[in-house]
């Protein structure tokens, strides 16, 4: 069976508020505990990445009108995007 490449389109944004403080133990738990990546996320790294950048473009936005989200730079999900965003996909 053929894989279908996933792109940030492929990925639910938030909405509502979104706040980081919330949200980044979850995620940072999702990048470092298997059976927590299992149930959540199947897709390689480069994938979750991809879907990281996704959730964060749309987080950053919404949680600017509630003051609660502001990226992943300078956490441990933001290393993990670095080291496994597609470099098709890293905007550079």
């Amino acid at each position: 069976m053929m894989r279908r490449a996933r792109t940030r389109r492929s990925f639910t944004r938030i909405s509502g508020e979104f706040r980081q403080d919330r949200v980044q133990p979850v995620v940072e738990r999702l990048l470092t505990d298997p059976a927590v990546r299992t149930e959540i996320f199947r897709g390689s790294d480069a994938e979750l990445a991809t879907a990281l950048v996704a959730v964060e473009h749309g987080a950053v936005s919404q949680g600017m009108m509630y003051g609660g989200f502001h990226g992943w730079r300078g956490t441990r999900v933001g290393q993990f995007v670095s080291e496994h965003l597609p470099a098709e996909q890293d905007g550079s």
